[in-house]
């Protein structure tokens, strides 16, 4: 029992470092590209690194199970850390440098490709640490250990949210930006040496990490010649189609504190500790909205609990939706596209409009977390 808690408590350890990272930059890289070229330069950010996750990720996921788990779990740690320093050193670089030379554009665009690798990387990573490592070490030990180890690893992942949201906003206010890019430089080199350390311990002590299943030849063939037509056509003809598209309209639909709301927040002179302590709130009550579940789901089962978080959600997502006509707003039509530049917009905007926003994000992720569970 008490090689199996050591080998537990590294991998979480492993585990805390990269989600703390990876936590700390995607918050951390509003700010920055905020800082050099306001909304616009976050949404493309956001852009480049949702398409570069959309085509990569399933190439990651088939190259670790063509793989043994070490050589695949070290290659994606590298990977991210790497690509996250990279990228913060090279917005460090742009901070330093006329704004108007080509040497700051090719420079801003290598960053930002750095930074959309480092969120596939970082899928890896969750891919490989939820859903394979911790599989294979859970079957040592009771049948009921799965579930519990997998939602130790989900509360590592949401106080990592909680902390990395305070600790950039604070260490943002307290340094100027180009001092933060080198710290999360630094950050990143420093824990890719731990975390490929611990894994390397955890991969020892484990012999069953070095078995890997292999999967029939007739399978791969399979996988390797169904092309974009037959994917959709599956997905089409699935039984729970109904139900995965009601999910997918629901992911469209949900707002979230994500760049362009914090990068909004901060346009308007909302200070980043403060925005800081907005997103924690968001994950502290994300957090909490898990376990009420559980207790929502036994006293009043499982299609009541869905509908009571869904109608909770949708109520204050309205909370959001009446920002909008209050007071200070921008978002007459005219009004907004006229002014979604890189300038700063206006300072005679309404606070009280940014923080009515951002209380509604911050509530319905209670009940997003009961819907989605």
């Amino acid at each position: 029992m008490t090689g199996t808690s050591t080998y537990f408590s590294q991998l979480y350890l492993a585990y805390g470092i990269s989600t703390a990272g990876d936590r700390l930059w995607s918050f951390a890289v509003i700010f920055l590209l905020e800082y050099l070229g306001g909304i616009r330069l976050v949404g493309i950010n956001q852009l480049v690194e949702g398409v570069t996750s959309m085509l990569l990720s399933g190439y990651v996921g088939n190259w670790l199970d063509r793989h043994d788990r070490k050589t695949g779990a070290l290659t994606v740690v590298a990977a991210n850390n790497l690509s996250v320093a990279i990228s913060a050193g090279l917005l460090a670089l742009c901070m330093t440098i006329d704004f108007s030379s080509v040497l700051y554009t090719w420079l801003l665009i290598a960053s930002i490709l750095f930074s959309a690798l480092s969120r596939c990387a970082s899928d890896g990573e969750a891919l490989a640490f939820t859903k394979d490592w911790i599989v294979v070490m859970a079957k040592r030990e009771t049948k009921d250990c799965l579930s519990v180890r997998n939602a130790t690893m989900r509360t590592i992942d949401q106080c990592a949210a909680v902390l990395a949201s305070l600790i950039v906003g604070y260490l943002i206010v307290i340094f100027d930006h180009t001092t933060a890019c080198f710290i999360f430089m630094a950050w990143n080199l420093i824990t890719w040496i731990a975390e490929a350390y611990l894994l390397c311990l955890v991969y020892s002590s484990v012999e069953e990490l070095g078995v890997r299943q292999q999967v029939s030849s007739d399978l791969n063939d399979r996988k390797n010649t169904v092309n974009f037509c037959q994917m959709w056509s599956y997905y089409w003809n699935q039984e729970i189609l109904l139900a995965a598209l009601g999910l997918a309209l629901l992911y469209m639909t949900v707002l979230f504190i994500g760049g362009i709301a914090v990068s909004y927040g901060r346009s308007q002179g909302i200070a980043e500790n403060v925005l800081g302590i907005f997103n924690a709130g968001s994950a502290v009550l994300g957090f909490t909205g898990a376990f009420f579940y559980a207790f929502f789901e036994r006293r009043i089962g499982l299609k009541k609990t869905g509908l009571v978080g869904m109608m909770s959600l949708e109520i204050f997502l309205v909370v959001c939706l009446i920002s909008v006509f209050l007071p200070g707003s921008p978002y007459g039509p005219s009004e907004y596209f006229s002014q979604l530049t890189f300038e700063v917009m206006p300072g005679s905007i309404s606070v009280k409009f940014v923080v009515s926003g951002l209380v509604g994000f911050v509530s319905k992720r209670f009940y997003r977390s009961l819907t989605n569970d």
